[in-house]
């Protein structure tokens, strides 16, 4: 019995991905841009690089300056850390193997179309470990299909990879907490070290999200024990962590001059989404994205291309925007609170700004993936009540909260949605799994 329960569940996954995939490359094919993609910072820099101009990208700035504007014509002369380096490099790697043409542009594509493939599994893959056998299928078979993520498989931003190393971390998270092996803790640290080479934030929520299950497990799972064998298990993890990031954060601290973790420009974001044009969408009043343009922000251009450019260019810009973003919360609290109110239920529902989330595809796939994922977060918590366990309850929430906060006070785009939504696929599918034991009339998940 066993043995066929395998064989099932090998053909199932054989199914599952090959469906994944078939979606996916017919996505790469209809929508896929093999002549001339528009690949932002992460192709300039990869570009830069392939050009003999290290890491480096001009900051995405209009200047007014004549001085500016003819540096920003030129290769850069200085490297720099504006967004975190695994994607660049994996842009850079194939660029250098195959050349800036059609063929790394499908190769790109189709890399994504595996690094979304491989999540579709994971979410199969968490949901049995949380000991949802049916409602694995079920959660597998959405993600496959869910279509936004053909969309981010066609763009060079990384998502399809970092959407997959969060749903990575989720599941080594659980089988820290579930089984105590140290080889889950040294991969969940590794995992989570990567993913904030992708998504900087990660560098601060990935250690609070397993420090909160963590903690719990010590206290009041174990009544209030801690032993050498949790501090060690924790030392693991920690150091697994910092290994994988400590490199890029040196490299950044040595090239500034002063502490620098993954980025240089963190408050850039925060003031894009807190702005006097901002909308609380991706998008500002003026029906355009959120960018320092001469045209509607001349005073803030002018302090920057007042500043000297040297090494220090992109850490002296961040801090203009740092002071412009601190005053004009201080000057407009109200407004504040407004538009954060706006991008979180944004987050959640639709960006009434954006004309693609607007799509009736995305709005469709948000709508069949939100109400079930609470359905499904609720069940967890049912469940754990009856288990007095709320460990992975714990996970599940903490990410959502910390990411639903984050996304709240930084600029809203599109692809955040998508990401988080792509991190919900588990509880969608142990939802969904609830909504038809409800029509059915079947017993539910958690008894």
């Amino acid at each position: 019995m066993i043995f066929k329960d395998f064989q099932n569940e090998k053909k199932f996954l054989l199914i599952i991905i090959t469906l994944a995939i078939i979606i996916r490359i017919i996505g790469v094919i209809i929508i896929g841009n093999f002549k001339y993609p528009q690949m932002y910072e992460h192709g300039d820099i990869a570009r830069n690089m392939i050009g003999g101009f290290g890491y480096s990208m001009h900051f995405s700035y209009q200047p007014m300056n004549p001085e500016k504007k003819i540096i920003q014509k030129s290769a850069p002369k200085f490297e720099g850390a504006f967004i975190p380096p695994v994607n660049p490099y994996i842009i850079y790697y194939t660029f250098r193997i195959f050349g800036d043409n059609r063929t790394s542009y499908a190769i790109l594509m189709l890399l994504n179309s595996l690094f979304s493939t491989i999540g579709v599994l994971l979410v199969y893959l968490i949901l049995k470990e949380m000991g949802y056998i049916k409602a694995a299928k079920i959660g597998a078979v959405f993600s496959a299909v869910f279509l936004p993520n053909v969309f981010g498989i066609t763009t060079f931003s990384g998502s399809a990879l970092y959407q997959t190393l969060a749903l990575a971390f989720i599941y080594f998270s659980i089988k820290c907490y579930q089984e105590q092996k140290i080889i889950s803790y040294v991969l969940c640290g590794f995992i989570g070290g990567l993913l904030s080479l992708l998504r900087s934030e990660f560098l601060i929520i990935g250690p609070i999200i397993f420090l909160s299950t963590f903690i719990y497990n010590i206290t009041i799972r174990k009544n209030l024990k801690f032993s050498i064998k949790n501090l060690y298990n924790l030392t693991v993890f920690i150091f697994s962590f910092i290994l994988i990031v400590s490199p890029w954060v040196y490299r950044n601290t040595m090239l500034f001059g002063e502490f620098t973790t993954i980025v240089s420009h963190p408050w850039h974001e925060m003031w894009r989404g807190n702005n006097k044009l901002a909308t609380g969408g991706e998008y500002d009043i003026y029906g355009e994205k959120q960018w320092l343009k001469k045209n509607r922000y001349p005073n803030i251009i002018k302090r920057i291309d007042s500043l000297p450019y040297n090494q220090n260019f992109e850490l002296a810009i961040d801090s203009i925007l740092k002071k412009e973003t601190l005053l004009y919360i201080k000057n407009n609290p109200f407004k504040t609170f407004y538009t954060m109110a706006k991008r979180m239920l944004f987050i959640w529902t639709i960006d009434i700004y954006n004309p693609r989330t607007r799509h009736p595809i995305n709005v469709i796939f948000v709508f069949f993936t939100v109400i079930p994922t609470f359905l499904g977060l609720i069940t967890l918590y049912k469940s754990g009540r009856i288990k007095k366990d709320y460990g992975v309850f714990i996970i599940f929430l903490s990410f959502l909260v910390l990411y639903t906060m984050l996304f709240t006070v930084v600029n809203l785009i599109g692809r955040y949605q998508i990401y988080l939504l792509n991190i919900c696929h588990p509880l969608a599918g142990l939802g969904i799994y609830e909504i038809l034991n409800k029509i059915f009339k079947k017993k539910s998940v958690i008894i």
